[in-house]
């Protein structure tokens, strides 16, 4: 250990010697507390910074995802077929919270009825003959063929257009209906309709497969006294009206068969006439009854064999007649 001891200095003047008393007593000066080191072998250690940490980005939270919408399922298309024809539909059907919705007029005239709008009952009519369906718009509640049905979803209008059930019109007329799913587009096929069989076979010319040139036929049914008129074609002749009429005496019978309309005349007979009268095979006629000249009747008895095999019509019946068939029409006569 190595010690150091430091003394008292003067300003710069010798030190007085001790056998010269001044008056002054110059005492020892302290001692000065040592400083001790400790050397070492060791290098001595060079003091360094405490290292600091390179100040990170404070934490994110993960990114959260912008949320997005369901994709929209794109609806399918729904196919209609009727016998395996497509109607000419226009709008299309289409599916109304899942149910399949067709325009009824043109399904309905596909199949042979006839349709019609009733502004006032804010319902669409379908008939076949005399026979109908009712769908009241904005309702489940129909009549259809007399008796009081609940669709499966309300009859509607879209841009004018009435749409109703397809699955229920077809069940309501007998059609029987299978699905196909295709992915893009659902078929659903209808096949034939018993209520229109039913309908139509009702009628014997229907049943007797009777053809006419034009749009119009005539059977003279002579046991019952009566005269038909149909519309449409065969298989598929709808009635117009039934009239009484007379027939051929027993010793002018008329003729049977089938005939077509030929032309038309009227036949003078002084005091009376018969017109028009409608040949349709020599001298035989579709004719008026006995008539007074200025249109009353002179003999208009029907139900009865009495003319010389002519056919008579009261005379508004013959009118009708004469008025609607045209030239080339079947006059079919039956015992």
């Amino acid at each position: 250990m190595l010690t150091v001891t430091a003394y008292a200095h003067t300003d710069l003047q010798a030190t007085p010697s001790p056998s010269e008393p001044t008056g002054i007593e110059v005492l020892p000066p302290a001692e000065t507390p040592s400083i001790e080191t400790e050397s070492t072998d060791a290098p001595t250690p060079t003091p360094t910074s405490a290292p600091t940490e390179t100040p990170t980005a404070a934490p994110t939270e993960p990114p959260t995802e912008t949320p997005t919408e369901a994709p929209t399922e794109t609806p399918k298309r729904l196919v209609v077929t009727y016998e395996y024809q497509i109607p000419e539909f226009n709008p299309e059907p289409m599916f109304i919270d899942g149910e399949p919705m067709v325009p009824i007029r043109t399904l309905a005239e596909c199949i042979g009825f006839r349709v019609q709008y009733f502004e006032e009952y804010n319902a669409v009519v379908t008939w076949l003959g005399s026979e109908y369906i009712s769908f009241n718009i904005g309702s489940t509640s129909t009549q259809a063929f007399g008796q009081e049905v609940t669709a499966r979803a309300p009859a509607m209008e879209i841009n004018d257009t009435a749409y109703v059930s397809l699955i229920s019109f077809a069940e309501m007329i007998g059609c029987p209906y299978e699905t196909t799913d295709f992915g893009p587009e659902i078929l659903i096929h209808l096949g034939h309709s018993a209520k229109y069989d039913e309908h139509y076979m009702k009628e014997p010319v229907n049943q007797w497969g009777i053809a006419s040139r034009t749009n119009y036929m005539v059977w003279v049914s002579l046991s019952e006294y009566t005269v038909r008129l149909y519309q449409g074609e065969r298989y598929k002749w709808e009635l117009l009206g039934a009239y009484p009429c007379a027939i051929g005496a027993p010793w002018s019978p008329t003729v049977t068969g089938s005939f077509e309309y030929n032309y038309k005349t009227r036949w003078d007979y002084g005091t009376y006439y018969v017109g028009p009268c409608l040949v349709f095979y020599r001298g035989y006629a579709l004719h008026s009854v006995l008539l007074y000249q200025n249109g009353t009747e002179y003999d208009g008895r029907t139900g009865v064999q009495i003319s010389h095999g002519c056919i008579r019509l009261k005379k508004d019946a013959i009118d009708y007649i004469a008025n609607t068939i045209p030239v080339g029409t079947r006059i079919y006569i039956t015992p």
